[in-house]
């Protein structure tokens, strides 16, 4: 029986600033906010899915797990997001070394294939579905090929998608059980590189599909939260109606990454609500309608509605963890004091503060490359919280600090218990609503 690992490279945790990273581990609201994010490698358990029963699977997250390197596996694959890859590849030359198959995949690899080349046997640039069955052909003919790349981003029907292998994880202590129901994103943000590797044009799975998933999951991480980590959940409106119709009887808690045009729709947050949903994440980057203007027109025509659509949506007892990216081009010391203000007015359930982070793949980082203004980091400083650019208005010192400052205040006693008072009052309505 041939044997495969599919590992996870530890990433770093927090960040490499010194300052930063304390108080990140310090802050207790903050190491709740990891939790809710800790979940598995789902394209590792997608690949495991599609890999014949004929083969031994091992699932090694790093962060959870070590890594035997005298385990004797005949395929070894590595799935790295950028700030993973430099441990990535010091694991494939291990098993390299041992004469064990290596093979990469995962964002860096689709967007950076040259960056990883020599130090695995073969690379995966696109989706897993389309390219892993091939190489398993190849690898049990003995003629794996360097590449497998897929004709254009975007083109697999992901109805066709397998169910995850949760059962490889049941023994992990995951707090979040990630599920995807999409791929693609019609949104065309500058910092971000999901239109190259999924594709500009939205796909989705169909409901009975996404049902069964949440039921396996269910199955095995009984009472844990459900994340959906599609880039923007409720795209296919109507579709998205009726799978929170039938989720409501499920008895699960869920969180969804999605845009603040939810707020407009009443009904689709009183299923939301009613169907288990607890918060969830909502990119509006700044509240500065210029540096919206150079992201993403679509979030500057509604930025001056940012305070009522969050009033709007958390009244349905659904929090709003508001992710921002502080340190664009008009962001300085004045509105770092802008934005702790707005986000003390809002009561956000929580927030996720980021420095601009030119990942490979984005027009971010060809503009920062054009401008000269990328800082000589290696790829373990990109994570999200680490200054990677040369700041427009403010020192990459300063800007360090306008983080610290804002996390500061959103987690001060007197915000905090407000927060608190006010997301109990609106679950107790919604409670009520629904009962």
């Amino acid at each position: 029986m041939p044997k495969l690992a599919l590992i996870s490279p530890k990433g770093t945790d927090y960040a490499n600033d010194e300052l930063l990273a304390s108080y990140l581990k310090e802050d207790p609201k903050m190491l709740n906010i990891r939790r809710m994010w800790s979940s598995p490698n789902l394209g590792l358990l997608v690949i495991a899915a599609l890999t014949p029963d004929e083969w031994n699977i091992t699932y090694i997250d790093e962060h959870h797990m070590d890594i035997n390197f005298d385990d004797d596996y005949d395929v070894v694959g590595i799935s790295c997001m950028t700030q993973q890859v430099e441990r990535g590849c010091e694991i494939s030359r291990r098993f390299r070394e041992k004469g064990i198959i290596t093979v990469a995949g995962g964002i860096h690899t689709t967007v950076l294939p040259e960056d990883v080349q020599n130090d695995f046997d073969s690379l995966i640039i696109g989706e897993g579905e389309l390219l892993w069955p091939a190489f398993l052909d190849d690898w049990k003919n003995g003629v794996c090929k360097k590449v497998y790349k897929e004709e254009r981003a975007g083109c697999y029907d992901i109805k066709k998608s397998p169910i995850p292998r949760y059962d490889l994880i049941k023994d992990y202590p995951y707090s979040t059980i990630t599920i995807n129901t999409s791929r693609g994103c019609n949104h065309d943000c500058s910092f971000c590189a999901a239109s190259r590797v999924y594709g500009s044009v939205y796909r989705r799975k169909d409901n009975h599909q996404i049902i069964q998933e949440i039921k396996v999951a269910k199955h095995y991480f009984p009472g844990r939260y459900i994340l959906f980590g599609d880039d923007n959940i409720f795209v296919s409106r109507e579709d998205s109606k009726d799978l929170l119709r039938q989720m409501k009887g499920l008895d699960i808690h869920w969180a969804a990454q999605t845009d603040i045009s939810i707020a407009e729709d009443e009904e689709l947050l009183d299923l939301m609500a009613g169907s288990g949903c607890i918060w969830v994440v909502i990119g509006l980057e700044s509240i500065c309608e210029n540096n919206l203007k150079d992201v993403e027109a679509w979030k500057a025509n509604r930025v001056h509605k940012y305070t009522r659509y969050i009033q709007t949506i958390q009244k349905h007892g659904i929090g709003v963890m508001g992710a921002f990216v502080f340190g664009l081009d008009h962001d300085d010391m004045e509105m770092c004091d802008k934005t702790i203000s707005f986000i003390n007015e809002c009561n956000f359930y929580g927030i996720h503060v980021t420095t601009p982070t030119p990942f490979p793949g984005t027009r971010y980082r060809m503009e920062m490359e054009k401008q000269g203004r990328l800082l000589e980091r290696p790829w373990h400083y990109y994570t999200h919280w680490d200054v990677v650019i040369k700041p427009n208005q403010m020192t990459a010192n300063e800007l360090s600090e306008c983080i610290i400052r804002i996390y500061r205040a959103f987690s001060s006693e007197e915000n905090a218990n407000q927060r608190f008072l006010e997301f109990l009052h609106n679950m107790r309505n919604r409670n009520e609503e629904n009962n």
